[in-house]
């Protein structure tokens, strides 16, 4: 099976997230926390390299999962503490109802996508003649 798009994934993401809320159920997100780019209290993790969020309504705000950047972001509770968490949906390994635990895995490559931008070649292109024998 071939390795779906980040876009997929992330729109797999939202679908379920809605799928799950409007069964007034808790949508969990279990991600990965060595992935390049996740910002998230690992300290609360209960592995060294994954942490599961319970992403309902009543447990984060200002939940954003963004289709065009591909990161998913959301402010919660931990101890107490007000913490702003962020990753990029190819972090994320499954998102499931906490309740019933449907939902669908993913998976999470060990290395972060390449930014097309920062391929851009600078300045004008050079063509050189290439001899043959």
């Amino acid at each position: 099976m071939n390795t779906p798009s980040p876009s997929f994934k992330v729109f797999s993401i939202r679908a379920l997230y809605e799928w799950i809320v409007s069964l007034n159920q808790s949508p969990n997100l279990v991600v990965r926390t060595d992935y390049p780019g996740v910002r998230a209290p690992t300290q609360f993790a209960s592995q060294a390299d994954r942490m599961r969020f319970n992403i309902s309504p009543k447990c984060v705000q200002g939940l954003s999962i963004n289709v065009e950047t591909g990161v998913i972001s959301f402010y919660a509770s931990f101890s107490s503490v007000h913490t702003s968490v962020s990753f990029p949906a190819e972090a994320v390994e499954s998102c499931f109802s906490g309740e019933t635990k449907e939902g669908l895995e993913f998976e999470v490559s060990n290395q972060a996508p390449i930014d097309p931008a920062h391929l851009a070649r600078k300045g004008r292109p050079a063509l050189s003649v290439v001899v043959s024998n």
